[in-house]
């Protein structure tokens, strides 16, 4: 008999409102910063609203953006990716309300965690410590015997779609999350100092959530186990029973879990063919999200086949 995990953690920040500042996604100025419970959205929107889940939210966001650059002729994967490749190469600008809409989806579920789910052992680019993630959570330790060049400090990074390991120069790669001026002593990566600090380059959240949402979008097995694989089990042996639960390091680990649970229990992610939303279901054949979705469908077929319903009309009704 497998034991049923009965909890999944995941206390993620969120500012309350976000701005673009030098292409990166940072918290505004005088927000306000709170820790809530992505999982406890996950479970209100599975009874109440199946448009709505977190990982489905995103995967709507995605695929609208996607859609967008194609009608421009566009390829906005592509895009995305070249500046993994090369940050200085050229890219069409991001259309403004495509901005808007990635800083609202933010103040509501707060930044995906690029950095978190990348990064597996950093060390301090001005200092002797190093953190590395054990176990569920942030853990530091000294750095013995201290090194000598401190401008060569590194941090080993496991990429998104890259199981191969990598090493990373630390005060390059933090340049990316933090700021030019990175602190002496570098706070917990999951502490409120740290957070207050954070941003992710517009095109590292892109690329992040195109990658995460493809994973999604066609039950790619590898890249969703990549993302879930960081996740840490924790037990309770004090407690009676003994109480297990799951402990993600980014909103993006967590959201892959997500998925894996709603598969796990038959539930399927469609797209309205009426609206274009994403929503959850556990019928297949489901094609639209909603009561007035599938009655505005039902009502347009009817029109193509009676195209003279309407033509006699006298006095707002048909005569």
């Amino acid at each position: 008999m497998v034991a049923r995990i009965q909890e999944r953690r995941c206390l993620w920040p969120k500012f309350s409102s976000y701005r673009l500042r030098d292409g990166r996604i940072l918290a505004a100025e005088g927000a306000k910063l709170s820790w809530y419970d992505p999982w406890a959205k996950y479970t209100e929107a599975r009874t109440q609203d199946p448009k709505n889940p977190p990982h489905v939210s995103l995967v709507s966001l995605v695929q609208q953006f996607v859609k967008e650059w194609q009608e421009r002729g566009q390829n906005l994967v592509e895009a995305a990716a070249a500046f993994q490749v090369d940050q200085t190469a050229y890219l069409p600008p991001v259309p403004e309300q495509s901005v808007k809409a990635i800083l609202a989806w933010s103040a509501e579920h707060g930044p995906l965690g690029v950095f978190h789910q990348t990064t597996i052992y950093l060390e301090e680019p001005a200092g002797d410590r190093a953190w590395a993630w054990i176990n569920g959570r942030w853990n530091h330790q000294s750095i013995w015997p201290p090194r000598l060049n401190r401008q060569d400090r590194t941090c080993l990074v496991s990429g998104i779609t890259d199981s191969e390991q990598q090493r990373w120069n630390a005060r390059h790669y933090l340049r990316r999350f933090l700021s030019p001026d990175i602190p002496e002593e570098l706070p917990a990566p999951d502490s409120e100092t740290f957070f207050a600090l954070y941003g992710e380059h517009l095109w590292d959240w892109l690329w992040a959530a195109i990658t995460t949402v493809e994973a999604i979008d066609k039950s790619h097995s590898w890249g969703l186990n990549l993302l879930t694989g960081s996740a840490a089990r924790i037990r309770h042996f004090k407690e009676t029973p003994v109480r297990t639960e799951m402990v993600f390091r980014s909103l993006l680990s967590a959201f892959a879990e997500m998925y894996g649970r709603d598969s796990e229990e038959g539930i399927f992610i469609r797209h309205c063919a009426e609206c274009g939303v994403s929503f959850t279901t556990d019928r297949r054949w489901t094609k639209h999200c909603g009561t007035r979705c599938a009655t505005k469908a039902r009502q347009r077929r009817f029109l193509e086949k009676n195209p003279d319903y309407y033509k006699a009309v006298k006095g707002g009704r048909r005569t």
